[in-house]
């Protein structure tokens, strides 16, 4: 592992390198490839980057890093203990980075949680049973302005792919899943013994002002050359741009990854 070009010589504690970051001075991490088997909570307060060598940053199938762990919310107490990857502050980027909970189906066993302004995550794979990014229960889910781009999304089971936990008409939460549709998908009959047709649904409401917005950008004369100015929408809501989304802008996102 190493950040600010100093090489870590510890690199089974990634905690360690993120907590050895005492100011607010961006910093970057590389991490080299392997298994990390310890769940981490990154509490940083300038921006980050976390990363690792690739042969093909805009796809996570050549990924050689995976942090992994195996516990759920009831043994951990919360839901934050319980993740794989517990990411508390603002401006962090994570690329190419597998995060696992491995605990399999049982109780809630999330991967990651964040809670913070502006995080942005690339060419990462996010995996486990309930409640996480790669399996059934709303496993996408609570209060968040979320943008997820060309995304393979995976069901493993019957049940929801989001839960938007928005309660008010002033709520700024949104999910939004762009050039993403063509990629959701259920794991066949034949791996997983039964047939999931007609048993995942795109979302089911948390609150009463949950709001999902999904399928492809929408192409209209309104729209002009920037894509922040793009309108979006599906059937069921009405249009929203990302200046809707991101009032203060979306200045911090890598543009190589957003459409």
């Amino acid at each position: 592992m190493e950040y600010r070009g100093y090489i870590y010589q510890q690199p089974h504690h990634i905690g360690s390198a993120v907590f050895s970051l005492s100011d607010t001075a961006s910093a970057c991490i590389f991490i080299y490839s392997g298994m990390y088997y310890k769940n981490i909570t990154v509490e940083f307060e300038g921006p980050l980057i976390l990363y690792k060598y690739t042969e093909d940053v805009m796809i996570y199938k050549y990924n050689t890093v995976t942090i992994a762990f195996n516990i759920t919310s009831p043994v951990a107490g919360t839901l934050d203990l319980s993740s794989v990857v517990n990411v508390r502050s603002g401006n962090p980027s994570m690329y190419n980075i597998d995060i696992k909970n491995t605990i399999g189906e049982g109780a809630q066993a999330v991967a990651l949680t964040v809670d913070g302004d502006r995080q942005s995550y690339y060419g990462c794979g996010f995996y486990g049973y309930q409640n996480i990014l790669s399996r059934t229960v709303d496993y996408i889910f609570g209060k968040a302005a979320a943008w997820f781009e060309q995304c393979r999304i995976i069901s493993n089971g019957g049940g929801a792919i989001t839960a938007n936990n928005r309660a008010t008409d002033t709520d700024t939460s949104w999910y939004i899943f762009n050039n993403s549709t063509s990629n959701i998908v259920c794991r066949d009959t034949a791996v997983m013994g039964y047939n999931l047709t007609g048993n995942v649904y795109l979302g089911q409401p948390w609150d009463i002002k949950t709001r999902v917005i999904i399928f492809e950008e929408y192409e209209n004369s309104e729209a002009v050359s920037s894509t922040v100015d793009h309108l979006y929408k599906t059937v069921a809501t009405a249009a929203v741009t990302k200046g809707q989304l991101w009032p203060s802008g979306s200045h911090w996102i890598n543009s190589a990854y957003l459409a």
